[in-house]
């Protein structure tokens, strides 16, 4: 019956309301921090108000990067070029140094070279390269298009500990046409060029907007507990796609949602962040920083919206969700699409400032193109953060399904008497992980009372879904999610975000991992095993004292 209950709600979702608003967005320009954003937002939350939710705008202080002019010369002839933000801006006279090209073979010492990559620009490049002591990157674009990043390696604003983490290498990219012209000239003799790139960063004001709608009152609930749908307001140019679509799918959501409010067992806030594109995430991380405890206590999940219904994003099946929402991932697009959610580990990106609170998250991306469409990456085509991302590169139809998608998800969220996290499919993904790797572990390192341990944490989760009462069990759920989901999404500082960078399967079982694929590892990295072998034991004895309580 709930199923049915969604499905029919999902039909509620109009094409015609979700271009109206995108048409609207994409009038603006929204590079973070600027007045053009905060008009387009108050736009937004306008739009919001309407609806009948309340809404607020806050100030967040986000070290925002964005990128001027750049050229490369090379000999005699002058490259089109863009930098990048965070990267550092050169001298006004140019950056002149060697080249060094590793994909080559012409690498060796990188100190004070600059070095030809062939990829679109990233964080782990920017960290690669500036470790290295290099003091420039060109990168070659895969194709003719030139695509703008943020390559801070360092999650939201800096502090004082990750300054040092900041790209240090003047960073540019050129079209892959460039790129083989350059190594043509480099194959002919010429062994330096200048980089000219111009990046403006700094402390800004950026704005977040909160548009909240609360549950009815109800015995056994409580009236503070909330769901969360997030997606960032910022963009490279005019950003239909990423991430006007985003906004336009939040307020028909909010439209539909609030419709059935008499069913929500909890509440519903939006939030509308800037510094995604321009500060590696600096709103949402700013706005957890401000508001930890307040998260800790109330947030039930997040549900991140990001660069939905694409023209040709026909592919469904790598919606991105962890082990615990999993279930609510696959019933959705089942239930909206007919397709089956093969699923996909939730990637470090789309503002997932969270999983330090201890907050299950996800989506992101609902929908992709299909991988021959284009070989060489990004899932939301070509146009994905280049001037190309206009109107005319969504699909209404796709947008109402990807919209259609998210709300089957939130009306599941927000309607079941026990909030949907099976943590016990968790504890099987670790169970599995951890017998992967024991057999081939040191007596030492002994996995049995982990993996008993994981397995009576399964168990009692189970059986709390299989109870006749759900009502207050959201007291249950929500201490296991505080404890499980930095365990398993982060390396265990749950107050200072893990690098921007990729993040291993199960960070706190790297280590343990190393040790077993490597007889020979170092002491040292069996003293980091032995101590997350602690940690996770530690977490795994708070889970069932939870559910033994």
């Amino acid at each position: 019956m709930a199923q049915e209950t969604a499905m029919t709600a999902a039909t509620r979702v109009d094409q015609g309301r979700l271009m109206a608003h995108l048409r609207a967005l994409a009038g603006w320009v929204k590079l973070s921090g600027s007045a053009e954003e905060r008009e387009s937002l108050r736009h937004v939350e306008a739009a919001f108000r309407e609806i009948g939710f309340a809404t607020r705008i806050e100030a967040e202080h986000g070290f925002i990067s964005l990128p001027g002019e750049a050229w490369l010369i090379a000999g005699n002839q002058r490259i089109p070029a863009i930098t990048h933000s965070h990267a550092p801006s050169t001298p006004a006279g140019g950056l002149t140094a060697t080249v060094a090209d590793p994909g080559r073979g012409a690498a060796g010492d990188l100190t004070g070279r600059i070095v030809l990559v062939d990829s679109i620009a990233t964080p782990a490049a920017a960290d690669r390269y500036g470790r290295a002591g290099a003091a420039g990157v060109i990168h070659v674009s895969p194709h003719e298009h030139l695509h703008q990043m943020d390559i801070s390696p360092v999650w939201g604003s800096p502090d004082s500990r990750s300054l040092d983490r900041l790209p240090r290498a003047a960073t540019i990219t050129i079209s892959d046409a460039d790129g083989a012209r350059l190594r043509e000239m480099l194959a002919a003799g010429l062994t330096e060029v200048t980089l000219h790139a111009t990046v403006e960063t700094g402390w800004r004001d950026i704005p977040t907007l909160i548009a909240e709608a609360r549950a009815p009152a109800r015995p056994g609930f409580s009236p503070d507990h909330y769901v969360m749908v997030t997606g960032h307001h910022d963009t490279w140019f005019e950003g239909v796609m990423d991430n006007g679509t985003a906004q336009a799918g939040m307020l028909e959501l909010a439209r539909v949602l609030l419709a059935g409010r008499d069913q929500w067992k909890r509440g519903l806030r939006f939030y509308v962040w800037s510094g995604h594109s321009h500060g590696r995430y600096a709103g949402s991380a700013s706005y957890v920083d401000r508001n930890w405890h307040e998260l800790e206590t109330n947030c039930i999940a997040n549900l991140n919206i990001d660069s939905i219904g694409a023209q040709g994003a026909s592919v469904l099946a790598n919606v991105a969700s962890p082990a615990e929402l999993q279930g609510v991932a696959a019933r959705a697009v089942r239930a909206v699409t007919g397709q089956e959610l093969i699923g996909a580990r939730q990637q470090r990106n789309c503002d997932m400032s969270f999983w330090g609170v201890g907050i299950p998250s996800m989506f992101g991306l609902v929908s992709e193109l299909p991988a021959e469409d284009p070989p060489w990456g990004p899932p939301c085509g070509y146009w994905w953060h280049t001037e190309h991302d206009t109107l005319d590169k969504i699909d209404p139809a796709l947008l109402a399904r990807d919209t259609q998608i998210c709300q089957h998800a939130l009306e599941e969220l927000l309607h079941a008497d026990l909030p949907p996290l099976r943590f016990d499919a968790l504890m099987a993904e670790l169970r599995a992980r951890l017998a992967g790797i024991a057999r081939a572990l040191p007596a030492a390192l002994d996995l049995r009372p982990a993996l008993a341990l994981a397995e009576t944490v399964e168990t009692g989760v189970a059986r709390l879904f299989e109870a006749d009462k759900a009502e207050g069990l959201d007291t249950v759920l929500l201490p296991l999610a505080r404890i499980l989901v930095p365990l398993s999404y982060t390396y265990g500082d749950r107050f200072t975000p893990d690098p921007a960078l990729p993040l291993p399967y199960w960070p706190l079982l790297q280590a343990l991992t190393v040790v077993a694929s490597d007889p020979g590892a170092a002491q040292p990295v069996r003293i980091a095993a032995r101590r997350d072998l602690n940690r996770l034991e530690d977490a795994l004895r708070r889970c069932v004292a939870i559910l033994t309580a």
